[in-house]
């Protein structure tokens, strides 16, 4: 109910009707299970690199009955290199609360580019955040979401290589990633039962 009108006032209509969702960093699988529930006539694919989350995922998904939702153990940090276009394009592209956890957060972006529909929308969710820290002295929570960050985000792209973003990449960082990775439209919106969070609509144009 608060996400899909942020994505345009046709969602609805077209989700209703029928098209194609991805999920990046699904979890465990909880957010697309419910659309899945909700839009029985689209289909939805979720990808997430651990295994015991996606077989939950899949778990839940068997529970409800659910034919149009998939879910993949797949690892993203190549995924401008190695999507083939014989899976089809999605009109639809979630990621919530995953780009800043990512070994190559740049090259999902790029992927989640090349995989959208020309017409299609790429939603965004992260922290509310600015970049600097010099910026965040103010943020409510900031002291405990940059120490989360030192513990376990940025750890975690760190321990494969990679550029150990963090939780608090911020909302100018995160505009430049997507601006590089093609994106023309870039509108960053709130909700008023999500303080914590931006919401990046992205499309190609």
């Amino acid at each position: 109910d608060h996400i899909v009108p942020i994505l345009g006032e046709n969602a609805a209509k077209r989700l209703n009707e029928g098209v194609a969702v991805l999920d990046c960093g699904c979890g465990s699988g909880s957010a697309l299970n419910f659309l899945a529930k909700t839009y029985p006539k689209s289909t939805f694919q979720g990808y997430d690199l651990c295994e015991s989350t996606i077989a939950q995922a899949q778990s839940e998904a068997q529970s409800q009955g659910l034919t149009n939702v998939t879910f993949t153990v797949r690892d993203l940090s190549d995924f401008d290199e190695t999507y083939s276009d014989e899976h089809g394009k999605y009109d639809f592209v979630f990621t919530f609360d995953a780009v800043h956890d990512q070994a190559q957060p740049q090259r999902l972006l790029k992927g989640i580019y090349n995989v959208l529909k020309d017409d299609g929308t790429y939603l965004l969710q992260d922290i509310k955040a600015a970049t600097g820290v010099e910026n965040n002295l103010d943020h409510p929570i900031g002291s405990f979401l940059y120490s989360v960050s030192l513990f376990h985000c940025m750890t975690v792209s760190l321990a494969t290589g990679g550029e150990g973003l963090g939780t608090m990449w911020g909302r100018e960082l995160a505009v430049e990633y997507l601006s590089r990775a093609g994106f023309k439209k870039i509108e960053v919106k709130e909700r008023p039962h999500d303080w914590k969070s931006y919401y990046y609509i992205c499309k190609k144009q």
